[in-house]
């Protein structure tokens, strides 16, 4: 296997997390119907930023990632 196929494996997982973890935050996760005699009958959707708010920052992380393999490659580390 090749330095380059090495690094390349990698980054295409960790852009794929991200990707999928940015989806999982803008997906309908959960519907919510809440009643109360006076306002009376309330729905809400619930997506994957309001259930879990930690994805968004999880997959920035993902694709800071890559930016650091990016940058630390040349160093031969």
């Amino acid at each position: 296997m090749t330095p380059r196929n090495r690094l390349l494996v990698p980054v295409v997982l960790l852009l794929l997390g991200a990707v999928l973890l940015w989806a999982a935050s803008r997906t309908a996760w959960l519907e919510v119907v809440a009643f109360n005699d006076q306002s009376g009958e309330a729905r809400r959707t619930l997506v994957g930023a309001d259930w879990q708010p930690a994805l968004v920052p999880i997959a920035l992380g993902a694709v800071a990632a890559v930016a650091a393999v990016a940058l630390v490659r040349g160093t031969g580390a």
